[in-house]
């Protein structure tokens, strides 16, 4: 089944993001879904100025049918 084959949430949230921006994924079951959010630092790309924050996104996703029993 796809759920057997293929990676959980917060793994498939994780690679879905560049590597360098160290993305920092967090996955929460519900009874019928799955949310992910995650957060990334903002690079820096002047010399002397290292902090814009950061950014979090979140996508909430149905569980298949297989995964709901």
């Amino acid at each position: 089944s796809d759920a057997e084959d293929g990676p959980d949430a917060q793994a498939a949230a994780t690679a879905a993001v560049s590597g360098w921006v160290d993305p920092d994924a967090l996955s929460f079951l519900g009874s019928d879904e799955v949310t992910v959010r995650v957060t990334v630092k903002i690079p820096s790309v002047m010399p002397f100025v290292s902090d814009f924050g950061s950014v979090t996104k979140s996508a909430t996703m149905p569980l298949s049918d297989e995964e709901d029993e």
